[in-house]
């Protein structure tokens, strides 16, 4: 069927399909006559989407998802009004007409019940489409199903499965779970500490599987050796073995896993201890690799969980770069400047009013006003734009001592001394704070404050 989708698509010629072919086939030299019905098909269908339409019902077919009934009916849309065909096909599926009219008369049985409403079997609403607002609460985040729902099927259920399974309530998503919750953005560390924790489930959870598979196995084993020999040749598995067992064994055995399986149903005596010693052997292998990778996740988790604290560091950076860059900084002093020739400007009118004010009262010999104080220093001759004060020293202090204690945690010992040099150089000097000597101390150690206000410029 791929070599037909793939001529139907024209990406091979006629040619080349029939190569193709005769490797799949080989000595059966009677199946190309099949081989030319298909050929036969696309030239009467004369259109592609029809002709894929005909190779999907071959292929569902081929998947044992219709049954050959199912596939002739469908067929028969296709090729109704090619007589010939229809026929040939009919008769290498091995459908003959008191069948297809059988099969053509429950079809128009079950159309019509499904259009009159009788019969029909309640459908399985999907969870979309469920209101959860109206239905009956049980807390905060569980909903009660309606009465008309039908739950979904499930083979593998046993007596006490159903007796104490949930078939009634659903989990629903609240807060911080919801999706219209608008959740804050993960930093690098987080990802880091989220992976780590997934990393760790997994293995868990396979190794409690395996577990879970070897007591399931051990306790038939068990029977099985209280039995005769006679009894233990002709024991059979009474019931089916659990999915989560089965998933384990294929976990296992890969491709063959399945062929492993059926062992167990059809010769479980030879079968059950050569698997219980396969998954023993597995099980001391990734238990010996969860506690070399467990050093390994306490050192990722140490490394990075102070620093996925700091939620805001994405945001912070991006910030940052914009008000700390030059242009922004520039920016800022230029508007300062403009804003201090604008005042300069506004008290120097005022002044000038002020003067003429005193002229025209000195004419009218009324007494003089002193003119309005000028609360911009004018005249000042500093080369700066901008000045901040910083008055309080034991705050100052107190940053420094809040920088080392994280340093102490985030940083390696190259970066916290880089970091102490440019404290010593710059920091401190730059804000006039506590002594050199007195910031390098860690964050219990104590430094006197300076008596007097210090100031810092720019």
């Amino acid at each position: 069927l791929k070599c037909m989708h793939l001529f139907s698509r024209e990406i091979i010629a006629r040619g080349e399909l029939v190569l193709l072919v005769k490797d799949l086939l080989g000595r059966h030299v009677e199946l190309f006559e099949e081989l030319d019905f298909f050929f036969r098909v696309k030239s009467a269908l004369g259109n592609q989407r029809l002709y894929h339409e005909f190779l999907k019902c071959m292929h569902l077919f081929s998947r044992e998802i219709i049954a050959r009934g199912e596939l002739v009916l469908l067929v028969k849309d296709l090729l109704g009004r090619h007589v010939e065909l229809f026929e040939w096909f009919k008769s290498f599926i091995g459908v003959d007409d008191r069948a297809l009219e059988a099969l053509e008369t429950q079809q128009d049985r079950e159309q019509r019940e499904h259009e009159s409403g009788r019969g029909r079997s309640p459908q399985r609403q999907p969870w979309s489409v469920i209101d959860y607002n109206v239905l009956k609460r049980c807390g905060s985040s569980y909903r009660q199903l309606p009465r008309n729902n039908v739950p979904p099927r499930c083979s593998g259920r046993t007596e006490l499965c159903n007796s104490v399974l949930n078939d009634a309530w659903v989990s629903v998503p609240t807060g911080s779970e919801d999706f219209s919750f608008k959740n804050q953005r993960k930093n690098q560390y987080e990802e880091v500490l989220f992976k780590c924790e997934d990393e760790r489930y997994e293995l868990d959870l396979v190794i409690e599987l395996n577990s879970s598979a070897i007591r399931t196995l051990e306790a038939i084993s068990k029977r099985i050796t209280g039995m005769s020999e006679e009894e233990a040749m002709s024991f059979k598995l009474d019931q089916k073995l659990d999915v989560l067992v089965i998933r384990s064994i294929e976990r296992l055995y890969g491709e063959k896993g399945g062929e492993v399986v059926d062992g167990l149903y059809q010769n479980p005596v030879v079968a059950i201890p050569i698997v219980i010693r396969r998954l023993k052997q597995k099980d001391q292998e990734w238990v010996k690799a969860r506690r070399e990778w467990s050093k390994v996740w306490r050192e990722v988790a140490e490394k990075n969980h102070y620093k996925s604290l700091d939620h805001q560091s994405f945001y912070f950076k991006q910030s940052e770069k914009k008000t700390l860059g030059v242009k922004a900084l520039i920016a800022e002093i230029k508007a300062k400047y403009v804003e201090q020739l604008k005042q300069k400007g506004e008290d120097k009118l005022a002044e000038k009013r002020g003067k003429e004010r005193d002229k025209k009262r000195t004419r009218n010999g009324g007494p003089l006003l002193s003119a309005p104080p000028i609360t911009t220093p004018l005249t000042s001759t500093t080369p700066w734009h901008l000045e901040y004060s910083v008055a309080d020293s034991a705050l100052f202090k107190e940053v420094l001592d809040l920088m080392l204690y994280a340093a102490d945690r985030l940083m390696s010992k190259a970066d916290r001394d880089k970091l102490d040099s440019f404290m010593h150089s710059f920091l401190v000097p730059f804000f006039a704070g506590p002594s050199s000597s007195s910031s390098s101390s860690s964050s219990s150690s104590s430094s006197s404050s300076s008596s007097s206000s210090s100031s810092s410029s720019s």
